[in-house]
């Protein structure tokens, strides 16, 4: 449904992690279904055509066919629904596939995307017509428009499972789509045996403790729960309970003006190390080769002493553990859904589900119009993760709503469940 009210954000192109955890049992899972970078790619594929042509994919890097990925969303909720699913895989597509024949209205947010790229999806012979008007403009918010080819992209999913995505014309379309060089653009190197090949992974969750508290998100090739993890743990050398909002309710209070600073500090350390050190471990080894190192109490300890009541840091710099680490630039992103679903067991799956860039940096792909995601992003040593909103806050591990962070307790909520799904600390500040 996302994909057709909001393909700026999210869609069956992409990628995304999935959390589940079992009320009945404890027990917490963890699902990788981001994008991969073609079986052809090369550790220069983002840097230079290739080889004989030393210049920058055009027109830039991400918006060429460099930055997209074999995408993985769909493959890995259809694993995750063999293994936890109710309803039969055929009816879950029913209600998009009728809003996309029906029709439905352009909201604000999606307006506003129109509006900003437009001048790039007029590019696209298949985006003009659907995004915007015969003189070029954006269509308005209110618009109804409707998506028939996209109904039956997803009709052909739900009947025939995920394969009519990554294997016969679907797939081709795909390839095809990525591959174009129209107006100079630097080709992808994806091939339908990447889209026939992929698979989603399972992972073992990430678990830490907070207190009496205990935390589990996603692990790497995520890097927002070592992130996550690492500010509580930065934060558990702080009275934060000193420091919790006044006037609390559902949206979490009014913050102190303590509570956001130590937030903010402990976050600016972590998200130094994250940016530093954390990639996909299936390439790329984390310190220690373990999460342990990064997540040790006492490196946590040593790291909170930096942090001032008084003043801000600035720019935090990485710890050092005396290994070599790719440099990264830092962008903000805008591209991350969240979606939670909690059923009548109490059993939670937190999916964000992964659109790296807005419209501008999208490619559509004919009989579907929907778009494929940028960049790659389960990334090699040369590639940088991570996914942050206009706030800044890291939403590859957005929390499962609740109405009170843990963090500013020194005991246990009893209204958490013993076992919490991440939040986020921003949020908790907010």
């Amino acid at each position: 449904m996302l994909g057709l009210v909001e393909p700026q954000s999210s869609g069956i192109g992409g990628g995304g992690f999935l959390v589940y955890y079992d009320a009945a049992s404890g027990a917490v899972q963890t699902y990788d279904g981001r994008e991969v970078a073609p079986a052809a790619a090369t550790e220069n594929y983002l840097r230079w055509v290739d080889d004989a042509d030393r210049t920058a994919p055009r027109p830039d890097v991400r918006s060429s066919g460099r930055s997209i990925g074999v995408p993985g969303i769909l493959r890995m909720l259809h694993d995750v629904h063999a293994e936890h699913g109710a309803a039969p895989w055929r009816e879950l597509f029913t209600p998009a596939v009728q809003l996309a024949d029906d029709g439905f209205e352009i909201s604000p947010r999606l307006a506003a995307a129109i509006t900003d790229s437009a001048a790039s999806l007029a590019l696209d012979p298949e985006a003009d017509l659907y995004l915007l008007n015969t003189d070029g403009s954006a269509k308005p918010a209110g618009t109804k428009i409707t998506n028939p080819a996209y109904a039956k992209t997803l009709g052909a999913v739900a009947a025939d499972g995920p394969d009519a995505f990554y294997r016969g014309a679907i797939a081709e379309a795909i390839v095809a789509a990525a591959a174009d060089t129209s107006s100079g653009r630097t080709p992808s190197l994806m091939t339908t045996a990447d889209l026939s090949g992929y698979t989603a992974k399972r992972r073992a969750a990430l678990c830490t403790t907070y207190r009496d508290h205990e935390i589990c998100g996603m692990p790497a090739p995520s890097s927002g729960g070592i992130a996550v993890a690492a500010t509580l743990g930065i934060l558990q050398n702080f009275p934060m309970a000193s420091f919790r909002p006044t006037d609390i309710d559902l949206d979490g209070g009014k913050p102190t003006v303590d509570g956001v600073h130590y937030i903010a500090e402990a976050e600016r350390l972590a998200y130094a190390d994250r940016d530093k050190y954390v990639a996909d471990t299936d390439f790329v080894a984390l310190p220690g080769n373990s999460p342990d190192t990064l997540l040790n109490p006492t490196y946590l300890a040593g790291r909170a002493r930096l942090i001032s009541g008084d003043t801000t840091m600035g720019v935090a710099k990485p710890g050092e553990f005396n290994i070599p680490a790719s440099a990264a630039v830092s962008t903000p992103e805008h591209g991350t859904s969240q979606v939670t679903v909690v059923d009548a067991r109490a059993t939670r799956r937190r999916s964000p589900r992964r659109w790296s860039q807005h419209s501008a940096r999208s490619t559509w792909w004919t009989g579907s119009s929907s778009t494929i995601s940028s960049p790659t992003s389960r990334p090699s040593p040369w590639v940088k993760t991570g996914s942050r909103s206009p706030t800044g806050c890291n939403q590859e591990n957005a929390p499962v709503a609740r109405w009170r962070p843990p963090w500013f307790s020194n005991a246990p909520n009893p209204a958490s469940a013993a076992r919490c799904s991440w939040h986020s600390a921003r949020r908790a500040a907010r």
